[in-house]
């Protein structure tokens, strides 16, 4: 049996969005910063994760959790867009911080 394909859509109309949080806005700030840098960002980083922290690269690895422990460690808990850098349809997923997991 041939395996499905799958195909992911991702809407990136932000007006839908009713989380007005500093937080949320710097996070969606960087999501549309690593989309404006698609095309050069494939050219250097294609396969590897980015993470976009003021509207630039600041780090990349192939090992997401890696990167993530890195970004961490040197920048704290703030909102910084990771994305792997691929040609093809990903699906985008937003995750919280530990210290907002512990709250809830």
């Amino acid at each position: 049996m041939a395996e499905q394909e799958v195909i992911h859509n991702v809407d990136l109309h932000l007006e839908q969005e009713t989380d007005t949080s500093p937080q949320h806005s710097r996070f969606a700030a960087e999501r549309r910063a690593f989309w404006a840098m698609q095309a050069q960002l494939l050219k250097a980083y294609e396969g590897k994760y980015v993470a976009i922290l003021n509207a630039k690269v600041v780090d990349s690895d192939e090992d997401k959790s890696a990167l993530a422990q890195r970004l961490y460690r040197r920048f704290g808990y703030q909102p910084i867009y990771v994305q792997l850098v691929t040609a093809a349809s990903l699906p985008i997923f937003r995750m919280s911080s530990p210290r907002q997991t512990l709250r809830s």
